[in-house]
Parts: C-alpha cells; sequence; structure tokens
C-alpha cells in the first residue's frame, strides 16, 4: 500500500509541477491566439484541430483521475468520487462530439444537444455528491436533492442515447422552446451547484481551495452551454458556426484547466490529513 501510494504522490506532483495555473493560462492563451489567426482564423475549425486540441485536455484530465491524492475522509471521498465521474462524463462528451462531427459529419442539432445533455450531467453528478454534506444536517432535503439529480442524469442520458439514434428528433431553435427549455436547466443546475458547493465551504474550510476552483470550473461548464443551445440564435444573428464552435470550446479547455486545478488543491489538506498521508506512505 505504501508503495502505491509514494507512485501516486509522486505523479501527481510532477503534474502539478509542470501544469500549474500559470503554464494552463499561457496554454490556454496561446490556443486561443492560434485558432483566431492562424488560416484566417478558420484553419482549427476546417482541419478539426479544435477538436483534437479537446482531446488533449481529456487526456491531462484522464490522468488526473487515475493520480489524484486520497483525503481519508469517507464523505469527503463521496464529493470526490462525484468530481471524478463528472470528469469523465465531461471530457466523454467532447470525444462523442469529435466521432460525431470528423467522422460521422454530423452537424446537426443533436451533436450541441447532446454537448449540453452530458455537461449538465456532470453538473448534477457533483451536486448529487454534494448531498453527502448536506444530509449532516439536513437529511430530509439532502435525500430529495440527491434523488431529483439523479432523476435529471437518468432522464439526460437516455435523451443522449435518443438523440444519437435519431439525429432530427428535436430541433434547437427558439421557436421549438428547446433552447430556452435548457436554458431553464442551466439556471437550476447553476443555482443548486452554488448552494451546494458553497455549503461544502463552510463547513470543511480545509477545501476552500479545492471547492473555489470547482466552482469556477462548473461555472465556465454551464456558461460553455449556451454557445451550443443557442448556436442557430447566434447564426440568424450573423455570428458564424465556427465562431460558436470556437467559444465552447475555449471555454471547455478553460473548464477542464480548473479541474485540474481543483484536484491540485487536494494535495495541500493540512491538519490530520497529511498525518494519515504520511502513516500510508510509511
Amino acid at each position: 500500500m505504501g508503495s502505491a501510494m509514494l507512485l501516486v504522490m509522486t505523479t501527481t506532483n510532477t503534474l502539478d509541477r509542470i501544469f500549474n495555473g500559470y503554464s494552463l493560462l499561457s496554454i490556454n492563451i496561446v490556443i486561443i491566439v492560434l485558432a483566431l489567426t492562424v488560416g484566417g482564423g478558420l484553419y482549427f475549425f476546417e482541419t478539426g484541430l479544435i477538436h483534437l486540441i479537446a482531446l488533449l485536455f481529456i487526456a491531462l484530465a484522464l490522468l488526473r483521475m487515475f493520480y489524484h491524492h486520497y483525503t481519508y475522509d469517507p464523505i469527503l471521498e463521496k464529493f470526490v468520487h462525484a468530481s471524478l465521474f463528472a470528469l469523465l462524463v465531461f471530457a466523454g462528451s467532447h470525444v462523442i462530439e469529435y466521432v460525431s462531427m470528423m467522422f460521422l459529419n454530423r452537424y446537426v442539432d443533436a451533436v450541441f444537444e447532446n454537448v449540453a445533455n452530458f455537461y449538465l450531467i456532470s453538473t448534477f453528478a457533483i451536486i448529487a455528491g454534494a448531498t453527502h454534506f448536506s444530509s449532516i444536517n439536513h437529511k430530509t432535503y439532502s435525500s430529495f436533492l440527491r434523488k431529483f439529480s439523479y432523476a435529471v442524469i437518468v432522464g439526460l442520458f437516455l435523451l443522449a442515447l435518443f438523440l444519437l439514434a435519431n439525429d432530427r428528433a428535436i430541433l434547437l431553435d427558439t421557436a421549438s422552446g428547446t433552447s430556452y427549455a435548457y436554458a431553464g436547466m442551466l439556471a437550476i443546475a447553476g443555482a443548486l451547484t452554488s448552494i451546494e458547493i458553497l455549503r461544502i465551504r463552510r463547513l470543511t474550510p480545509i477545501m476552500h481551495g479545492f471547492t473555489t476552483y470547482l466552482l469556477g470550473a462548473l461555472f465556465t461548464i454551464l456558461v460553455a452551454i449556451l454557445p451550443n443551445i443557442f448556436y442557430e440564435a447566434l447564426g440568424d444573428a450573423g455570428v458564424p458556426s465556427y465562431v460558436s464552435i470556437y467559444a465552447s470550446h475555449f471555454l471547455f479547455y478553460a473548464a477542464l484547466s480548473l479541474f485540474f486545478l481543483a484536484f491540485k488543491k487536494m494535495a495541500y489538506l493540512g491538519g490530520v490529513y497529511e498525518d494519515l498521508k504520511a502513516l500510508d506512505v510509511n
């Protein structure tokens, strides 16, 4: 157990040294500048490079999933595992988008809808994980919210499967009201996310750094949904489709960067957690 823990700590420390806040910010800025300038701003879109870069961020996120610090707290671990699951779903959404657009040549509403569906699944997964803290003082409320979150996750997942099989079943236009329905879900997800994560930060001050970055990542995810669900409305307003795709992906890169930095904060919880970590290594 000690050698395995030592390997995890060594790997995470290496990742943290290479990919810190400054390096991730620099990487994001360079990508944005290149995407907007190379080939008149169209090269990344026409070649699919904008999607390929997303896969690189996904690979970085997966590394963080396999190599992260254990908290030695059963309630904290439930929340951390929910966050890791959300990260996996969040990353997987862009794998599906990449395959749909680059190999199946599907540039239809269903593709953009499914990105939104998986983003929302990620958010509600974290809300469900956070309810374990609410249960300390509000058991009835936390039980209801957890069941509600699971119901939303299952419903969105089934909708995603339906859209994969019927890619022209639902249109993302303001006339049908679908875009506004998603916007309403974003508002609900944003409110619940804020309430639950801020409660965790209040109850467990040692998680301040993790929850701050996580909240930033989740709000970035929710904002990243907007170009997807309103891309037709943006097109009617004269915004080129590649600009909407760029905006969504830039926000995606930023969100994964914040996720990465959030888990970096798990390395420095301090107090009894550091003592338990030292015992495990020895």
